[in-house]
């Protein structure tokens, strides 16, 4: 697990816990597949853009 909590790993298998909604707010779980994982633990991806790519199939845009 990562020290924010939102990456957990069970079996193996890399986890991306993602909170929505305002006052009462849900959890989403996503499977985290590896290489996204290593983005994000190398530090070449930060967890907002990995959510992004999981959610939509895309990188969010940079300018």
């Amino acid at each position: 697990m990562t020290d924010d909590g939102l990456v957990w790993r069970h079996n193996n298998i890399y986890y991306l816990v993602d909170e929505v909604g305002g006052i009462v707010s849900e959890r989403i779980v996503y499977k985290l597949p590896e290489d996204l994982y290593r983005l994000y633990e190398k530090g070449e991806r930060t967890l907002a853009d990995i959510s992004f790519k999981i959610e939509t199939g895309n990188w969010p845009l940079t300018e």
